[in-house]
């Protein structure tokens, strides 16, 4: 009944501010749950390399993978909120493409030829779609999206109802 309902806001994705973009940073990797989709993002990462142009990569937090690295092709341990200065965020599913958006940088989502390309963003959040070869492409452009605004996908934590409702 709606005389019973409440929003209680959501911890999945604390409020950050700040400002990510920086058009010479790094462009900040995060993997897919699927490791097909991940495989084929670092073969669009192999085809976008440039001189100067870096890649941090973050592993999907249940799906590690083997990820060999180089002078331009790092790993990272950092969430989007905890690392500054990136030119861009690629991304094949999960949340990290909200994060992007929500820190203001270039989002760009991987669409692959064949498998399965999960879009969980809300409707108004735009991600740019990007195939295995047209990431160096789209990352030279350096299209900066208007920063999503925090309070268009979640709602504030209110303590009061998670207290009440968890009983603590």
């Amino acid at each position: 009944p709606l005389e019973r309902l409440c929003i209680g806001g959501a911890f999945r994705i604390a409020k950050f501010e700040g400002n990510f973009y920086d058009p010479d940073g790094p462009v900040f990797v995060a993997t897919s749950s699927m490791t097909a989709i991940t495989k084929q993002m670092m073969k669009a990462i192999k085809l976008a390399r440039r001189p100067g142009r870096m890649f941090l990569i973050k592993d999907h937090p249940l799906y590690p993978m083997h990820i060999t690295e180089s002078d331009d092709i790092q790993r990272t341990t950092k969430t989007i909120p905890e690392t500054t200065g990136i030119s861009a965020v690629f991304y094949g599913t999960g949340t990290s493409g909200l994060e992007g958006l929500l820190a203001g940088v270039p989002t760009y989502r991987f669409i692959s030829d064949d498998q399965i390309s999960i879009d969980v963003l809300p409707p108004h959040a735009k991600a740019i779609p990007i195939s295995l070869s047209n990431l160096g492409e789209a990352l030279d452009k350096k299209k900066i999206p208007q920063k999503l605004n925090w309070t268009s996908v979640y709602a504030p934590v209110d303590l009061a109802v998670w207290t009440r409702e968890l009983n603590v």
